[in-house]
């Protein structure tokens, strides 16, 4: 086969029925986490492959002579698969545009309330028999200051400015006018923030 998906979640092996099964006839997809020697077998003869979360190294890649590309399954791909060896050897790695970025954002979201209510300190302190009276945040009003606009950062700038947040931001490549903040050089922007959201790379 030269198409492959190494490692579809069940979810998703229960979509590629019969009909879909004569559409794409030559994707060969398999279930669960492949081992490094029954892995290295799968990729011999790929030209494509799907990948979920498997982690494909620089020594994997070069035993590939016909792979051409390989599409993950979400954003990450960095953490999975050696990109500098990839694009050495000629071979494409593709990722899920969008993948996770309003569960992160959402995520993220509940940490600051977390933090900002003291929710863990009074969770601990309730199974303690401890009730206690902690100064929190009230969020509507305060300013949130996010750092880098790409897809995560731009859903938080939504859901701040959903919460009544003032939200103001600065991304490297300038901040889209489509996005409800006021862009802000890096060093003001932490200067009037009263949260700080970091979404990009340090």
């Amino acid at each position: 086969m030269s198409v492959k998906f190494i490692d579809c979640p069940e979810f998703l092996a229960d979509l590629y029925t019969s009909d879909l099964q004569n559409i794409v006839p030559d994707l060969d997809l398999k279930t669960g986490e492949p081992s490094r020697e029954s892995l290295a077998e799968l990729l011999a003869d790929c030209r494509f492959v799907m990948n979920d979360h498997t982690e494909i190294d620089a020594q994997l890649l070069a035993s590939c002579k016909n792979l051409k590309a390989i599409v993950f399954m979400g954003t990450g791909a960095s953490s999975y698969i050696d990109l500098t060896a990839a694009d050495r050897l000629g071979i494409g790695v593709r990722t899920v545009r969008g993948y996770g970025d309003r569960s992160v954002a959402e995520h993220a979201i509940g940490l600051m309330f977390a933090a900002g209510r003291k929710v863990v300190k009074m969770d601990r302190g309730i199974r303690r028999g401890q009730w206690q009276t902690l100064d929190s945040i009230e969020f509507s009003g305060k300013t949130l200051g996010v750092v880098g606009t790409g897809g995560i950062g731009s859903e938080m700038v939504r859901l701040g400015s959903a919460l009544g947040m003032k939200v103001v931001a600065w991304n490297r490549s300038g901040v889209s006018r489509k996005l409800p903040c006021k862009e802000l050089p890096l060093d003001e922007l932490f200067t009037v923030a009263d949260i700080v959201s970091l979404h990009l790379s340090l």
